[in-house]
């Protein structure tokens, strides 16, 4: 069978668990079309998220169907995912003061908790796609309009203040809110954005203060959503579909800030369930949910060096209604033999074309992302070409001539930040991490969505 990637990340056994549960969640508020063949597979230290093609396709066309044909209903989708995404935020911080419950009790919490926690995850992914959907389709709005009144492709300089997030999620915020806060309030309010991941610790002041050295500053919008307005002359429904854009454009960021929230307030949950087990937090988030009720309930641990195999990488999957999570050298029988795994492979091309997310042109240094660990060989005037971007990259992203991504569209992370930033960026290249290496000069055309060896 012919498997497709659609995203990486850098998660932990349990997180993946939940992406893959998340497909099957029953909730009236959360619409998806399951998809039955998927797997987190092990790539350059990511965990990257494959699928059949014709099952991701119906996903899409499911829920463009289900949400594009009103702006009402993707509103209330708006809506609930809010309260949703408060709920689980306020969950994470109540289960911080079970310390004191016997093993049945811990269970019993842990059960609510993960039921709550795919249902946000559910609300995200629906979140993620439909944010996609709604950008291509104001894009080729927005673009109709600006060749009828200039006569000329103007797309990014109106498009990123036409799809500009409705508000600013943490990071954004951030950024305004060190003009006029003390360093102990900028810390306690934002001291959870690291948390990617149940074993990411909050940020210590020491790297809180190296975050903030190197946000950036934000600098004056080019053109106000006013004055873009005037000049286009865009009718009233097609300025409701805008609206909804900017607002699922504010909620693909705070989705993280939801999820990083969460992972913050719920550690000493977690903590206290690792020390039962005999491990540490960074272990904890590579083990199966079945692997801690096996433990609650009978006091069955999970061998150390099983944990740490999985830190290496890991393959996991659904068979049977069960989780399978295989490590080490089992990885590559079992794609060949449960999954049946190939893929289309990557072609040979210098010259890469992409969604321009910001406009203008840069040459320099490639400096290859996949990941946290990489950031730190980003140098002031490199070329940024990563997998995705999220937080933790910002730093990074600032002393980066240019922004290159294999993911995303219009609306995600690395467009808002970049062209926050003022700086040429071009996503959705699919595979600018693999093309390109280490140390190699690059040309990236923010005016082409071009990006090729220089």
């Amino acid at each position: 069978m012919n498997w497709q990637k659609y995203y990486s990340r850098e998660y932990g056994v349990q997180y993946s668990e939940v992406a893959l549960w998340m497909q099957f969640v029953n909730d009236e508020r959360i619409k998806l079309k399951s998809i039955q063949n998927q797997a987190f597979v092990p790539e350059n230290g990511n965990q990257c998220y494959y699928a059949q093609p014709n099952e991701w396709a119906d996903l899409e066309l499911f829920l463009a169907e289900t949400y594009g044909s009103s702006p009402e209903i993707v509103e209330k989708f708006i809506k609930d995912y809010f309260d949703l995404g408060n709920k689980y935020v306020e969950e994470s911080k109540r289960i911080s003061n079970v310390k004191y419950f016997n093993n049945k009790e811990i269970l019993a919490v842990y059960e609510k908790y993960w039921v709550l926690w795919t249902q946000y995850s559910a609300a995200l992914l629906a979140a993620f796609m439909l944010n996609d959907y709604y950008a291509h389709l104001t894009h080729e709005k927005i673009q109709k309009y600006i060749e009828k009144i200039t006569g000329v492709n103007l797309v990014n300089e109106y498009e990123a203040e036409l799809l500009r997030p409705s508000k600013k999620a943490a990071l954004l915020q951030l950024n305004e809110d060190v003009k006029s806060k003390t360093f102990e309030n900028l810390f306690e309010e934002y001291r959870w954005l690291s948390c990617l991941d149940i074993h990411n610790k909050p940020f210590s002041e020491e790297k809180f203060r190296q975050f903030l050295e190197h946000l950036g500053n934000n600098n004056k919008n080019q053109h106000s959503f006013e004055e873009v307005l005037a000049k286009l002359n865009i009718p009233q429904e097609d300025l409701k579909i805008i609206k909804i854009a900017k607002d699922l454009a504010y909620l693909k960021d705070v989705r993280d800030d939801f999820r990083r929230k969460a992972v913050f307030y719920s550690q000493p949950f977690f903590e206290l369930i690792a020390g039962k087990m005999n491990l540490a937090l960074e272990d904890i988030s590579c083990v199966l949910k079945d692997e801690i009720a096996e433990f609650l309930n009978a006091g069955k641990l999970v061998e150390k060096e099983l944990i740490e195999e999985r830190k290496k990488g890991f393959l996991i999957f659904i068979e049977n209604e069960k989780t399978v999570c295989v490590s080490g050298k089992n990885i590559e029988k079992a794609l060949s033999e449960k999954l049946h795994f190939t893929t289309s492979g990557v072609k040979a091309n210098h010259i890469l074309e992409g969604l321009v997310a910001s406009k203008g042109i840069a040459e320099g240094t490639a400096r290859i992302v996949k990941g946290i660990a990489d950031l730190k060989n980003v140098q002031k005037g490199d070329i940024l070409i990563a997998v995705t971007t999220h937080p933790d990259y910002v730093v990074a992203m600032n002393k980066a001539a240019a922004i290159v991504t294999d993911e995303g569209g219009m609306l995600c992370h690395a467009a808002i930040v970049s062209r926050e930033m003022k700086k040429p960026c071009i996503v959705g290249i699919k595979n600018a991490t693999k093309i390109f290496s280490n140390g190699q000069k690059v040309l990236v055309d923010g005016n082409r969505g071009i990006v090729k060896s220089a």
